[in-house]
Formats: C-alpha cells, sequence, structure tokens
C-alpha cells in the first residue's frame, strides 16, 4: 500500500522529529502542546480518514507515496469550499423560475381574453413575449427557457389540440433556421423574435384566409353543419352572407314541452363495474382520416394526405 512505502516511512520520520524538537523548546512550566496527530498514523488507522475529501488528492498521494502540507492544505481548502455553499445554486432559483412560469400563463391569459383572439394565437403571442423578456446570454439558454415555457402552456390544458399544436408548431417554426448558428447571439434573438412576430401575424390571419378559400365551396342547395364554437365556421358564414349569399338555419329541438316524455326510471344501462376498477374515457373525439375529403387551412383547400405531407416537412 502506498502509506507502507518507503518515501511515505521517511517522511512520517521526519515529520516525528520535527514534531519532539518544537516539543523540546517550551519552557518546562507552560504545559506542553498537544501532540499531533501525523498523516501516515491516521492513514494506518483509516485508509481515508475524511471521505469528503476528493478522490484527486488521495491519488497523487497513491501515485508518489508522499502527502505534503500543501497538498493537504490544498483537499481541506477543497473541503471547506464545498461545505460553505460557494458551489451551491442559489437559493432563489426556484423562486426565478416559479415567476417565469407565472409571468408566461399571465400573458397568455391577457392575450386570451380578447374575444376575437384564439386560443393558439394567444399562446404565440404569450411565448414571443418570452424571447423579448429573456435574460439569456447564449441560444441554449434562450432555447431551453423557451421550451420550459411552451411546456408550461401545453400543461395549463391538457385536452386543447390546438394549444398543444400552437406551442409545437412554434416551437419548430421559429427555431428551425440554420442562419441562427452563424450569427451572435443579439443578432439571433432579434431574427427569432421578428420570426415569432411573424408567426403570430400569420396565425392571427389565417382564419381570415380560410373563410375567403371556403367561398368556392358555399353553393346554392348545400347544407353545412353547425356544431360547438368555432370562430373559424363562425367566420367563414360571415364572409359568405357579406357576399350576398343567403342562409335559410334550422335548428332542431323538440316543439313542444309533450315532445319530451319524462323519464319513468333512470336508465341503467352498461356493463357493470367494480368501484375500483379505473375507466379511461377519450377526452376528444377522432375522425379517420378515410372520412374526411377536404381541410380548409391557410395553405389552402388540401387532401389529409397533402396535409400529412405538409406536417411532414415541418418537422424535418
Amino acid at each position: 500500500m502506498w502509506w507502507r512505502s518507503p518515501s511515505f516511512i521517511l517522511e512520517r520520520q521526519r515529520q516525528e522529529k520535527l514534531e519532539r524538537e518544537q516539543t523540546l523548546q517550551y519552557d518546562d512550566v507552560s504545559p506542553p502542546p498537544p501532540p499531533s496527530i501525523s498523516m501516515s498514523e491516521t492513514s494506518l488507522q483509516h485508509p481515508n480518514p475524511n471521505p469528503k475529501i476528493s478522490g484527486y488528492y488521495q491519488t497523487r498521494a497513491a501515485h508518489f507515496g508522499v502527502v505534503t502540507s500543501d497538498w493537504l492544505a490544498q483537499a481541506q481548502a477543497a473541503v471547506a469550499g464545498e461545505s460553505s455553499g460557494v458551489s451551491t445554486p442559489p437559493a432563489d432559483d426556484h423562486s426565478g423560475d416559479a415567476a417565469k412560469v407565472q409571468s408566461v400563463i399571465d400573458e397568455f391569459n391577457s392575450w386570451r381574453k380578447q374575444p376575437d383572439l384564439a386560443e393558439a394565437v394567444a399562446a404565440i403571442r404569450a411565448l414571443a413575449s418570452v424571447i423579448r423578456s429573456s435574460k439569456a446570454t447564449t441560444m441554449m439558454e434562450l432555447e431551453i427557457e423557451l421550451k420550459k415555457a411552451s411546456d408550461t402552456l401545453k400543461s395549463w390544458d391538457t385536452t386543447s389540440i390546438s394549444l398543444t399544436a400552437a406551442c409545437d408548431l412554434f416551437m419548430r417554426y421559429v427555431t428551425r433556421t440554420s442562419a441562427l448558428e452563424y450569427e451572435d447571439f443579439n443578432s439571433a434573438k432579434s431574427r427569432l423574435i421578428e420570426r415569432a412576430e411573424k408567426f403570430g401575424e400569420i396565425s392571427y390571419k389565417a382564419r381570415k384566409i380560410i373563410a375567403m378559400l371556403s367561398q368556392d365551396f358555399i353553393f346554392d342547395g348545400c347544407t353545412i353543419l353547425v356544431h360547438g364554437f368555432s370562430r373559424v365556421v363562425l367566420e367563414v358564414l360571415k364572409t359568405a352572407a357579406q357576399n350576398k349569399k343567403m342562409f335559410r338555419f334550422a335548428r332542431l329541438y323538440p316543439l313542444d314541452q309533450k315532445d319530451m316524455a319524462p323519464a319513468l326510471r333512470p336508465i341503467d344501462f352498461g356493463v357493470p363495474i367494480p368501484s375500483k376498477v379505473e375507466i379511461e374515457k377519450s377526452a376528444r373525439d377522432y375522425t379517420p382520416p378515410q372520412y374526411l375529403t377536404l381541410l380548409f387551412t391557410d395553405l389552402g383547400v388540401l387532401t389529409p394526405s397533402v396535409v400529412s405531407d405538409e406536417l411532414i416537412q415541418l418537422y424535418l
């Protein structure tokens, strides 16, 4: 072992001799100083007496067979630096992250309160504000901060397809540019802000574009099924009305109370399920592609296969 090597034994004897000479210099009246335990004796009893000392210093001793005072001082200084909390992150880091999370949610809610603004566009505007107010100094830090803000918005309402899609499309559209690799950070950040604002304008104008493209498909005698509350569908109908197209609306509901026969007993229909069994319920309805003919988008009226090709090109 390294503490039994000849050089280490010589160093131990030299230290013990120095300690005896220092002890003889004291006056007989004054009590002698307490004997110090040499590094060799400690090492013989405990190969690693202080497990907090980095293995780097132990490795140096194993290679050279001598533990000098400067090496020990360096090890103790390293331990003192770790225990004093110099390398630990500041305590307000978590509070700073929480403030950023609350900030992007507040920005999203402020945009969402506008009656004519879609939820997806509100999310895009909120993410654009994250880039403008970011204190990051590198592109990697900015992308990480933007990813956290996007995940926060998506977790705000996990059932909203438009919200999730807007956040994902924003991340792909804004960060997908090779020019960012060859610019300094300030120029790259300005370019990101420019692309974010451009994407917000494209998303905001998409409703008007879809309404104009759909007018060629509204002809005399056609039937339009309207369900739910879609601002895009309402914009299509309003644009058709502005183009002097006549509508006849049929609202299907019973004409009289007697048409609604009261239930004589509760309807007990279904498969009996034990109380401890969890039931999976679909959060949304899914229409298979074979039942869709055309999709009205801001890029044009496309078939489902063409829409898939556009999405593949976006994510490549």
